[in-house]
């Protein structure tokens, strides 16, 4: 069997790995996160009845608002994907600044390394921020919905249940 033989190349094909299974596991983690909670919180009756209180708090401030249209609700979305666009032109540009000092460095120009230090630490908080404001802005664009109401309250409904088989 072919191995790579340094740190480069084991590198580039991790690399490369972690480019293919970004999508199909940020799909997973979308899909399983709310399940993973739900379970993780019926391991005792308290953590259980923390989480029927946060997800009750949460349907009561989400039904204190009217209902998205569906005009709204596509508009939401469409702030969420614009946001994504300029994410990735963001991360585009920074990771082009990356590759540029390193190609300075290699030509033989020297580059202070802070400036590297300072992208990269662009690079990270701006995926962190916009992590935090597109997870608010989606759950808001679900729970807007009559469909995204009716699922909490199906999972809170199920979660009582479970409290009820606890007790």
């Amino acid at each position: 069997m072919w191995w790579p033989k340094d740190r480069g190349e084991w590198g580039f094909w991790i690399g490369i790995a972690a480019l293919i299974l970004a999508y199909p596991l940020s799909l997973l983690a979308n899909l399983t996160s709310p399940r993973l909670q739900n379970r993780w919180s019926a391991r005792s009756s308290a953590s259980l009845t923390k989480r029927i209180d946060k997800l009750q708090q949460k349907l009561t401030e989400v039904e204190t608002q009217p209902i998205l249209s569906s005009f709204e609700h596509n508009v939401l979305r469409s702030i969420g994907r614009v946001g994504w666009l300029v994410r990735s032109v963001g991360s585009m540009v920074a990771w082009l600044f990356m590759i540029c000092a390193m190609w300075f460095e290699l030509v033989g120009y020297r580059i202070p390394h802070f400036i590297f230090g300072l992208l990269f630490t662009l690079l990270v908080s701006k995926e962190i921020l916009h992590a935090l404001t597109a997870g608010s802005l989606t759950e808001m664009a679900a729970l807007g919905t009559e469909k995204g109401r009716a699922e909490l309250r199906e999972t809170l409904a199920k979660l009582r249940e479970k409290q009820a088989r606890m007790a």
